[in-house]
């Protein structure tokens, strides 16, 4: 067996980090440009957070997506097995977190 490189593998977790975050790096930095257009910085400003605090049809679009969330996050709650379902469910399918006499067992 091939004995993984340590400095390799940090190459390629740090690219696959750059991968992954840059873009949303690159995109927090360019919302505080202050031009029109995204490849021509022009200065810093929050002209367009401002703008985005006066637009209705936003405001009320994470509004919404804010009363889904937090309704589906209550309903995962309430929906959630608990103790007693549990049982059944060790009845069927062998749980062994709920069964102590099924807890020895291997899979």
């Amino acid at each position: 067996m091939i004995k993984p490189s340590k400095p390799l593998s940090f190459l390629v977790l740090g690219l696959g980090y750059a991968f992954l975050y840059l873009p949303i790096a690159l995109l927090v930095v360019y919302s505080f440009n202050e031009s029109k257009l995204v490849t021509v910085w022009s200065g810093f400003s929050t002209k367009w957070y401002a703008a985005l605090l006066d637009d209705d049809e936003l405001i009320s679009a994470a509004s919404l997506s804010l009363k889904i969330a937090l309704m589906t996050a209550t309903a995962s709650v309430v929906m959630a097995p608990g103790p007693v379902s549990c049982w059944a469910v060790a009845a069927a399918s062998a749980c062994s977190r709920c069964s102590p006499a099924w807890s020895t067992r291997r899979w």
